[in-house]
């Protein structure tokens, strides 16, 4: 059910963007069900799951490096597979972002560009002491919710 969810946000997140608070609502919904109803878990386990990646990631939302949509998956995920198994995920969804954005930038040619861009961005940071807002252009973004997918699916697999 968890893989359905999130292949649905990646043909969302692909189509239009963003991913669906519905198809959040959805998801949180169903964890519930699965996880508290169905699998006999306390709602103190269901609610790690939940809140774990929102308050993980909500610094990385903050500066501009991760969607809204992005944390509210990972929300749902861990309501399904609890706050270890989404741990997990977020690690390996990342390191999946990394390996996609690299080739990204590879065969686009912005490889020199980013890297000055962020060099320029942490500067800023050293310089004033204050975290900023990351200025993102939207050909240099990637649709993160394709690697929350390979990650969740490594996790499903048995891979993690």
């Amino acid at each position: 059910m968890v893989i359905l969810l999130v292949l649905i946000a990646v043909i969302l997140d692909f189509t239009t963007g963003k991913v669906s608070n519905k198809l959040i609502l959805i998801g949180l919904l169903l964890s519930f069900v699965f996880t508290v109803v169905v699998n006999k878990h306390s709602i103190i386990y269901y609610f790690l799951g939940v809140f774990l990646p929102i308050v993980l990631l909500l610094i990385i939302f903050v500066i501009g490096g991760i969607g809204a949509g992005d944390v509210k998956l990972f929300a749902v995920i861990g309501g399904f597979i609890g706050y270890q198994g989404v741990f997990q995920c977020i690690i390996v969804s990342f390191i999946f972002g990394a390996i996609i954005a690299i080739f990204k930038l590879l065969l686009e040619r912005n490889l020199i560009k980013i890297l000055r861009n962020i060099s320029l961005y942490l500067f800023g940071i050293f310089q004033s002491k204050q975290i900023q807002t990351l200025e993102r252009e939207k050909s240099n973004t990637i649709h993160f919710t394709l690697p929350i997918l390979f990650s969740v699916l490594c996790y499903i697999g048995g891979i993690l």
